[in-house]
């Protein structure tokens, strides 16, 4: 029996000597002195069995605490405080010196506060999986991003604040031309009037550098054209010209216009492009327009082929135009030809020939003062051309600039004479108005 005994206390005694950290560290970090695991990273707890979820910029943070991360809770300063006996604050204090804690002032660095935690504030950790749950409206492994509303309805894309405010998508190069850019605004600037010839946005007006902590996390919709509100849900109706503003003192002329004198009544945009041949009379030239909208969408019509002026320059396998009046219904043709009615109607009038053609633009449909078109004639297009042309380079055009008599009819939202319908996009016009946008007055309302 003694025996025994003395065995069970020695087998006690080695079990004592040989003990190890709590379920082995879970085979997720390295046991330690005084039987503490040293977890590996990305793991936590006593045994190292729970994990550490991804860490992002806090939405919101503990003003108290350890504001700059480094691991410390107080800050270098010593600070004066009084205690009272049996708080009573009315008894004469003892000023003490204690610790100053961490606490965010205006006194605090750069980015003190909105420092890395765990999920970012806005979501609790799944600590089997290691994956954020995030509140509602936050998304993104560590919950770093909001959620755009009902996911911008189908009709628009989530981007950052950020990319909202430098309109990134807004300063793409378009159709092969490396002019043709739009740096007027950040992505949500939308046209919403263009009355007595001036033009009102909405949105973001000037493309700015945008570089403030939540540059990345704050998120909202950036519309398709045609469609408006936080969701993307609104429908935008069509825009006319009010029927009952048609004197000079409805269409004042704006600081900036073009092409006006005193006294102008309202009138249509007219554009006007020269295109100059360099070299022989037998020549001809791929051509396409380029046209941006009052939603900022860019849109390219097909291309025209102008030029051959002698008969020895004409080939009848391609569409060639050399003839006034053809340019002109050419012109007409592809501008029209925009899908969506972009354009709705238009008079071409074109002067010149052979080394020189000159086309003037007024559009009878689309109000307000608009942004110029482009004439381009890529190197690039002239892929194919007439046999007399196609191997002597000198023989493409010039494009001149585009001059403008700047529009100053209205382009407003059901003509002003309707109210939109911004579920069906459609204008719901006022007794005596009709037409999609509301712009014709019936005889008897006069």
């Amino acid at each position: 029996m003694r025996a025994a005994l003395i065995c069970v206390v020695a087998l006690g005694l080695v079990a004592q000597i040989s003990a190890e950290c709590a379920n082995a560290c879970s085979g997720h970090g390295v046991c330690r002195n005084s039987d503490q695991c040293d977890c590996f990273p990305n793991y936590a707890a006593s045994d190292c069995s729970q994990r550490v979820c991804p860490y992002g910029l806090a939405w919101v943070d503990n003003p108290r605490g350890d504001l700059d991360h480094d691991g410390v809770r107080t800050s270098n300063a010593i600070a004066s405080v009084s205690t009272f006996l049996n708080g009573d604050s009315a008894a004469s204090g003892t000023a003490i010196q204690v610790p100053d804690w961490e606490s965010f002032n205006p006194n605090a660095q750069t980015n003190e506060g909105h420092y890395y935690s765990e999920c970012s504030n806005k979501g609790l950790c799944d600590r089997s999986s290691g994956l954020c749950v995030c509140f509602d409206g936050y998304t993104g492994s560590s919950c770093q991003r909001t959620v755009c509303p009902n996911d911008c309805s189908g009709h628009g894309i989530c981007r950052t604040v950020d990319e909202v405010a430098a309109g990134k998508l807004k300063s793409s190069v378009a159709a092969g031309s490396p002019t043709f850019t739009t740096p007027w605004g950040g992505m949500n600037k939308r046209q919403v009037d263009n009355r007595a010839g001036s033009v009102v946005h909405d949105g973001v007006a000037t493309a700015t550098l945008y570089r403030l902590w939540d540059q990345d996390m704050a998120q909202t919709c950036v519309c398709d054209a045609g469609y408006s509100g936080p969701d993307c849900s609104r429908r935008e109706c069509p825009r006319g010209d009010d029927p009952l503003t048609h004197r000079f003192a409805d269409c004042p002329i704006q600081s900036g216009m073009t092409g006006y004198a005193a006294g102008t009544y309202c009138q249509d945009e007219k554009q006007t492009v020269t295109i100059t041949a360099g070299g022989p009379t037998t020549k001809a030239d791929w051509f396409h327009f380029l046209y941006r909208d009052w939603t900022g969408k860019i849109w390219r019509t097909d291309n025209i082929l102008i030029g051959g002026s002698t008969s020895s320059c004409v080939d009848s396998s391609l569409p060639l135009k050399n003839d006034i009046t053809e340019v002109e219904d050419a012109v007409i043709y592809a501008l029209k030809s925009i899908p969506n009615s972009v354009i709705g109607d238009v008079t071409v009038a074109v002067t010149g020939g052979g080394t020189s053609y000159t086309i003037a633009v007024t559009f009878i449909k689309n109000r307000g003062n608009l942004y110029p078109l482009e004439l381009v004639n890529s190197a690039s297009m002239q892929v194919t051309l007439p046999t007399c042309v196609s191997a002597d380079a000198a023989k493409d055009y010039t494009v001149g600039t585009v001059t403008e008599i700047d529009g100053n009819k209205e382009a407003s939202t059901c003509s002003n004479r309707g109210v939109c319908d911004y579920d069906s996009g459609l204008c719901k016009c006022f007794k005596g108005y009709y037409g999609g946008d509301c712009s014709f007055q019936n005889a008897l309302a006069q």
